[in-house]
């Protein structure tokens, strides 16, 4: 029997991971080599990770080997393992997962999940780090389905001072490997957070009032390479790490508010790259601004990406742009080349919305929640991890409200009730409210007032 308590609505699906790890006999994540931390940081790479206590070594003597599933003599590379794989509610592949929503309130049950042994078979082969040694570096195995969006990790293993590694526990199937050697800048350090076999690897703080850390000057390292396996062994498998792009830029200021002067005033605003379909890094890069006005982004992973900012105080973000382009809606394709000449626009003069809220009887409403959102509905997904046009205020005690600074374009407006404030942002929820919120232009300079009845989503 299982039950998963405390979930927000939403769409949802059931699975079981079943990670079959294989790395040095020489450490446990109690003493891991600085290496290791820095490819298990969960950037491009599954957020989970296990412990290698409980494993038992490989043929090879060099490896321990562990799995969720237990591991009870020593595997070797040639001959296949029967294995539970990880395994989603309805199917063993994501493809065939089954998908059940969850509204406020409710409880589903009879979510059953049969697990199966299959045969696995192993993988095989050599890491090369160019100009640098691949000891203790891990790879991890994943499904293709899942390598934009990486839950977990089918195998891991550590490579030796040769480069060789070997993924133990693997189905047939198509899968990619993918390896992430995250940078670190001066006094910087990567630690474990967790107990038993649980654990994260984490970017340990400098200490109260260190400030941001130095945007380090190393490349990320990464590959990332197909690979299937049917119903063998797969062998002598070459993986290459490559520098990974940066991308660098410039903020420019629309106005006469005051703007930052000094070093500390600078490194108060953000900078930083998100995925575009939303995934999160537990140790994401993050960028700096030199007092110059120009900033850079650490080493990144090849991928689409939006650059979002914050700014300092009496400013707010106007455009982020390349080229001509604009990247407050559309993401920045970075591949092997460095991405040059971002530029930030602030601005202290963007436009407001504010008005009155009312209940159906015309008295004042409290705390609705007034949400805005893009009229055209492509930028309702895939907009990274916080849209810049996905605003939301409350009304305070006699129903008024107003916005922070937004930047400028058409928009959806209506004022929803408060307990149904945690679904606005579901594409689905959006369609509904679509059909009788007001329109609204929000333009630079320009503070315009609106009255909204309340209304309660009905699908």
């Amino acid at each position: 029997m299982y039950r998963i308590a405390g979930m927000i609505p939403g769409e949802y699906s059931v699975f079981v991971p079943a990670t079959v790890m294989s790395g040095a006999t020489t450490f446990s994540p109690g003493n891991a080599p600085e290496e290791w931390l820095r490819s298990m940081t969960g950037e491009g790479t599954a957020p989970m990770s296990f412990g290698f206590e409980s494993g038992v070594p490989a043929k090879s003597g060099r490896t321990m080997v562990t799995s969720l599933t237990g591991v009870t003599e020593a595997p070797s590379p040639d001959a296949a393992w029967l294995a539970i794989p990880p395994s989603f509610a309805g199917s063993q592949y994501v493809a065939g997962a089954a998908m059940f929503t969850l509204t406020s309130g409710q409880e589903r049950g009879g979510i059953d999940m049969q697990l199966r042994t299959v045969s696995t078979y192993s993988i095989s082969g050599m890491l090369s780090v160019l100009g640098g040694s691949p000891a203790n570096i891990v790879l991890h195995l994943m499904s293709a389905g899942l390598r934009d969006f990486p839950l977990f990790d089918v195998a891991t293993a550590t490579a030796d001072g040769s480069g060789a590694f070997t993924l133990f526990g693997v189905p047939t199937g198509d899968y990619v490997i993918r390896v992430v050697r995250s940078p670190l800048a001066p006094g910087q350090r990567l630690g474990i957070a967790g107990s038993g076999t649980n654990f994260a690897v984490r970017m340990l703080s400098s200490g109260p009032g260190a400030g941001p850390p130095p945007v380090p000057t190393e490349p990320l390292l990464h590959a990332t390479d197909k690979v299937s396996v049917a119903n063998a062994p797969v062998k002598n498998v070459l993986v290459t790490l490559k520098p990974g792009p940066r991308i660098s830029g410039r903020v420019e200021f629309e106005g006469v508010a005051k703007k930052p002067a000094t070093d500390a005033e600078w490194r108060q605003i953000g900078v930083w790259p998100e995925h575009a379909n939303g995934y999160q890094s537990m140790t994401p890069p993050i960028g700096q601004f030199a007092n110059d006005g120009t900033f850079q982004l650490p080493s990144l992973l090849p991928g689409d990406y939006y650059v979002r900012a914050t700014a300092p105080a009496g400013w707010s973000v106007k455009s982020i742009t390349w080229q001509g382009h604009d990247l407050i809606d559309a993401p920045l394709a970075v591949a092997t080349t460095d991405v040059a000449d971002v530029v930030i626009t602030l601005t202290d003069h963007a436009g407001t919305v504010g008005g009155t809220v009312y209940t159906q009887t015309d008295a004042p409403y409290e705390s609705a929640l007034v949400v805005f959102f893009p009229v055209n509905e492509d930028e309702w997904t895939d907009y990274g991890v916080v849209s810049p046009r996905m605003v939301s205020v409350r009304s305070g005690q006699d129903g008024t409200f107003r916005s922070r600074p937004m930047v400028q374009g058409e928009y959806f407006m209506i004022a929803i009730p408060d307990d149904q404030a945690t679904e606005w942002q579901d594409p689905a929820t959006l369609m509904t409210l679509s059909k009788t919120a007001k329109r609204v232009n929000v333009r630079d300079g320009e503070s315009s007032n609106e009255n909204l009845k309340v209304e309660r989503i009905i699908k």
